[in-house]
């Protein structure tokens, strides 16, 4: 059984190459990674950026157990949708080069988020819309 965790914290703080040695120091063997991470998705990043961090991960011990789509999956306006399904499309490519079994893709969805919705729907008064 292998010990995993998500980077989102500790990549904010430390970026990838240190959150990866911090995670192999202390026994996490497997990375739950945020491919929803705006960063990369500029044009900076290609697939063998993800092939070196997948080795460099593989060279203390970590894995990439799976990784994050980048989300929201769909936007009321079709062309950030667009722009966002090329992002996922993109994210799948590099969750192959990481070697992660699995991707999680958040399904399309236009709902609007707000902590009254969030408490209503516990109360079973939801009036949460579709946009």
């Amino acid at each position: 059984m292998r010990l995993s965790s998500n980077i989102i914290r500790f990549y904010t703080t430390y970026g990838i190459h240190k959150t990866i040695d911090l995670f192999a120091k202390v026994g996490i063997t497997a990375i739950d990674f945020n491919n929803d991470i705006k960063e990369f998705h500029n044009g900076t990043y290609d697939e063998s950026y993800f092939k070196d961090l997948k080795s460099y991960a593989n060279e203390r011990g970590v894995i990439f157990g799976q990784t994050h789509a980048p989300f929201a999956s769909s936007y009321a306006d079709e062309s950030l949708t667009e722009q966002r399904f090329s992002e996922i499309v993109a994210s799948m490519s590099y969750s192959a080069c990481l070697d992660a079994p699995y991707i999680v893709v958040h399904p399309c969805q236009h709902f609007v988020y707000s902590k009254a919705n969030n408490d209503a729907i516990i109360r079973g008064q939801s009036k949460m819309r579709v946009l």
